[in-house]
């Protein structure tokens, strides 16, 4: 798609938009990025080693204090899954785990992933909306129903 907008002089304001979220810079561009690390250069069967969270206390106005618990996620997933794909001995990387999380802790992150999920959540829902209003079809709610004959599927107007 992104690829079609880039080829497309004459865009409407929600395609100039769109194309605007997929450029370098843009958040769904940062949301892919992070998509590619986590599927394809860190994957889940080697996260069983060392996980944190990061506790820290944050200042308040009247001298009162909250607790914070911050999971941070690497600033710069584009550039990260990139070094981690051109690795040729994947087995030296998962020995480096431990020094990749010490630096991961020494880079406190752009974000913390619990506000980015929350941030994302936010900018995926009301992309959601945007683009429902301009499908050419009405949204349909599939309902499941279950009887003594099995599963019944049907549709119905949102």
């Amino acid at each position: 798609m992104y690829q079609t907008l880039r080829k497309n002089s004459e865009l409407n304001s929600f395609e100039k938009q769109l194309k605007e979220w997929m450029d370098d810079g843009g958040w769904l561009k940062e949301l892919g990025a992070y998509r590619d690390l986590v599927m394809h250069s860190a994957p889940i069967n080697i996260a069983n080693h060392r996980l944190y969270g990061i506790q820290e206390i944050i200042s308040l106005a009247d001298s009162k204090q909250a607790q914070s618990v911050r999971f941070p996620i690497p600033s710069n997933p584009d550039g990260l899954y990139k070094q981690r794909c051109k690795k040729t001995d994947f087995d030296k990387y998962v020995k480096e785990l431990e020094l990749i999380a010490k630096a991961a802790l020494d880079d406190f992150g752009k974000y913390d992933c619990l506000e980015y999920a929350q941030t994302i959540s936010t900018k995926l829902s009301n992309l959601a909306l945007e683009t429902g209003s301009l499908a050419p079809y009405k949204p349909m709610i599939q309902q499941f129903i279950r009887t003594s004959k099995g599963t019944i599927s049907s549709f119905r107007e949102a």
